[in-house]
């Protein structure tokens, strides 16, 4: 499963509130806004906030004021040294720290990113962050070339040839984080792709020289073309809805699974994306600015990137650390609960257990604790005088973890 590439956007009219031609390969984009010192950006409370003032609204904002204007959303990826950092062609540039060099160019610490299109997006959000922590950022990227390429079937001899070159660079430079990022398409409740977590194992063990710690970034929130989040709303102006996803449709199962079997930190970055039910197309500030996502279904545009930049910051800083612990990559399940038809039941009898909630399709199980109390299956029973007290599991499932009740008392009497 690979990264879609960025392609061009047709030119439609203005009274379609549609957008300009997109050819981010040309340099015309290269007037780039730089960010400063000086620059305020919001918060990972305010893009909740704005997320969720947004998801609110069936309506389409104004395309022509929207930030950027939708005539202007032309490019993913940072336009400095594009096309040398972000090689169609998989050439590695003479100097790639230097050429290929953002954030605190001067910092002794380096964050190093690779991998596909994916990674490229990131690059202003990278590019604030390594300067206001002081690191020094450089990429590498090829289109359509995760970073388990060259452990991954059918990648092509160019691809897996260029990601692993990049490796030996990253195991030569000794970067103090190495940051792989590849596109990920699995939703929550889907088995992870096992060829893609094999294959991103074998990368990350090849990185081992680097003596790097390796954080893994979630995939961003994607659709198909048919709903490119871009075009489908000029299409459903008063139904934006039908436009937008939900943070379940795209967990990023596979990456969490091998976050979990490496010992690594995964970093979800849905949040900067979605409330914890709607993925709108754009983000509503609190002026009535109207920040545009995406530039196209799979690839966040690079305006947004870096307007999120504070946000991104919050979520992966408190990892920049060696002795960071490593977070539970799994996504939390929805309250389980336990429940029984009565206050209190006859001796030996078998009590069913009602079990609800939860995600996921993990096996349910109960425990029981008290004196002679026994569990069979779903239910429960225990001698005269006894109160047991029973707990329900959900087990590990997909892209969630696993779940536990609350405590329910169930009473046997010598009773009917």
């Amino acid at each position: 499963m690979r990264s879609k590439s960025f392609t061009p956007r047709l030119l439609l009219t203005l009274a379609m509130l549609t957008f300009g031609a997109a050819n981010i390969a040309t340099s015309a984009s290269a007037s780039r806004h730089e960010h400063s010192s000086s620059t305020t950006y919001p918060t990972l409370s305010d893009i909740k906030q704005y997320l969720e003032t947004a998801s609110q609204s069936n309506n389409a904002p104004n395309f022509q004021t929207s930030i950027p204007p939708l005539s202007q959303d032309n490019s993913a990826v940072d336009p400095k040294n594009r096309t040398q950092c972000f090689s169609a062609a998989g050439v590695i540039p003479s100097n790639p720290t230097s050429t290929c060099g953002f954030g605190d160019k001067s910092a002794k610490q380096m964050i190093f990113l690779f991998g596909d299109s994916q990674v490229a997006q990131w690059i202003p959000a990278f590019d604030v962050i390594g300067s206001t922590l002081h690191y020094k950022v450089v990429y590498l990227a090829k289109p359509e070339c995760p970073p388990w390429a060259p452990y991954y079937p059918n990648s092509g001899n160019n691809c897996s040839s260029f990601q692993s070159s990049v490796i030996a660079l990253a195991n030569k430079w000794k970067p103090a984080y190495i940051f792989p990022v590849g596109l990920e398409t699995t939703g929550a409740n889907q088995l992870g792709w096992s060829d893609i977590r094999s294959a991103f194992k074998s990368t990350i063990h090849a990185l081992k020289p680097s003596g790097a710690k390796i954080i893994l970034l979630g995939s961003i929130v994607h659709s198909t073309p048919g709903l490119d989040p871009t075009t489908c709303p000029t299409i459903h102006p008063t139904n934006v809805q039908v436009c937008e996803r939900t943070p379940l449709e795209n967990a990023s199962t596979t990456i969490r699974e091998v976050a979990s079997d490496n010992h690594l930190t995964f970093v979800d970055i849905i949040p900067l994306l979605c409330t914890t039910t709607i993925c709108p197309i754009y983000a509503a500030d609190a002026s009535g600015g109207n920040h545009l996502i995406y530039f196209n279904y799979s690839h966040i545009d690079r305006q947004y990137a870096e307007w999120l930049s504070g946000a991104l910051q919050q979520l992966i800083e408190p990892y920049l650390s060696a002795s960071a612990p490593i977070p539970d990559p799994w996504l939390p399940e929805a309250t389980l609960t336990a429940s029984v038809s009565k206050s209190s039941f006859k001796a030996g009898t078998y009590v069913p257990v009602s079990v609800k909630g939860g995600s996921g399709i993990g096996a349910i199980s109960l425990s029981v604790t008290g004196a002679n109390c026994v569990v069979k299956y779903l239910s429960v029973t225990g001698p005269a005088g006894t109160t047991c007290s029973v707990t329900a599991k959900k087990a590990q499932s997909y892209a969630y973890d696993t779940a536990t009740s609350a405590p329910i008392s169930v009473v046997f009497t010598s009773g009917k």
